[in-house]
């Protein structure tokens, strides 16, 4: 793919939604240093609707307030020409989704504990998502819990993503 976002390259499309499409991408930086990321960017059929753009703003001030070990950071929020954009950790690993559609596939059910442990993280991301604002009243609200949007890293990390 190879197309350049700002400082970043991105590599090839993870994911695309009705709002926004889902990138892994790589910043390069001096002497050879680079790191894989994931960027969303605002679709670009939608990048030219002021409502949009507000939605994406807010999603972004919103993300970026939050640092939780099972909520996936978001880095730099930037604009490149009309296009906004996000930029996230990249997680290696699969979504819960995937993982179920794959045991279901095989006819081999997952471990109970192991989904027990997955959605005690998850619930720990939504607590402090929904109790970190409290003092002021703005806690964050998900409302797009999915399977989909729980990431489990090849390391047995679990992160709540979107």
């Amino acid at each position: 793919m190879g197309l350049q976002l700002g400082r970043y390259e991105l590599l090839r499309p993870l994911a695309r939604g009705g709002m926004a499409e889902v990138f892994l991408a790589r910043r390069r930086g001096p002497g050879g240093v680079e790191k894989q990321l994931v960027v969303k960017r605002i679709a670009r059929e939608k990048s030219r609707d002021p409502r949009f753009a507000e939605m994406f703003v807010t999603e972004a001030r919103l993300s970026m307030s939050l640092a939780h070990r099972n909520i996936v950071p978001v880095f730099d929020f930037g604009r490149a020409g009309d296009e906004l954009f996000l930029v996230m950790e990249f997680v290696d690993g699969v979504d819960l989704g995937r993982a179920l559609a794959r045991s279901r596939q095989l006819s081999k059910p997952m471990s109970p504990v192991l989904l027990a442990f997955v959605g005690m993280e998850a619930a720990q991301a939504l607590d402090y998502a929904h109790t970190s604002g409290k003092s002021s009243g703005e806690g964050v609200i998900h409302r797009d819990v999915t399977p989909g949007n729980v990431l489990v890293s090849t390391a047995g990390e679990v992160k709540l993503v979107d």
